[in-house]
């Protein structure tokens, strides 16, 4: 019964050190693409992707001219596991499902296409983000409004 126990709670703690490390992992951009960002480590929550965003907006139209520009922008944040192969039999998915990149070297120079947010606004009406099935609105005073669950 004791090792019961001993065993419960080890498992018990190595899965709250294993979460609490996912939590901590920095979101690292991978790569940029026209309007789309690949991120790795995105966070988990809702409000965890749209603090992201807030926190890096700057930085991303510094850094990546183009993507975001005060008038009007519509951005795509896409998770990203891996480069794969282009899928060649008709049981490996869609073609379309997958974007390829002749710079990146190898046979495995696709990155599946999995948008986890979108993006699109301006600076006079706010900022649109849709994600996990809901709509939210943050206006340019920063209030976050969810204006629809779907």
């Amino acid at each position: 019964m004791l090792m019961i126990k001993g065993c419960v709670i080890f498992i018990t703690l190595s899965l709250c050190g294993f979460l609490l490390y996912l939590c901590f992992i920095p979101v690292e951009i991978i790569r940029v693409d026209g309007s789309i960002v690949y991120l790795k480590h995105m966070p988990f929550t809702n409000k965890g992707k749209i603090d992201w965003w807030n926190k890096n907006r700057e930085m991303l139209k510094r850094d990546y001219p183009g993507i975001v520009n005060q008038n009007d922008f519509n951005v795509i944040l896409k998770n990203f596991e891996n480069t794969v192969r282009l899928p060649d039999g008709s049981n490996d998915g869609d073609r379309e499902d997958y974007n390829c990149y002749d710079d990146i070297k190898g046979n495995e120079n696709c990155i599946f296409k999995q948008p986890v947010v979108r993006i699109n606004g301006n600076s006079s009406h706010g900022t649109f983000f849709s994600l996990d099935h809901e709509l939210y609105l943050q206006k340019p005073d920063g209030k976050l409004i969810l204006l629809k669950s779907y």
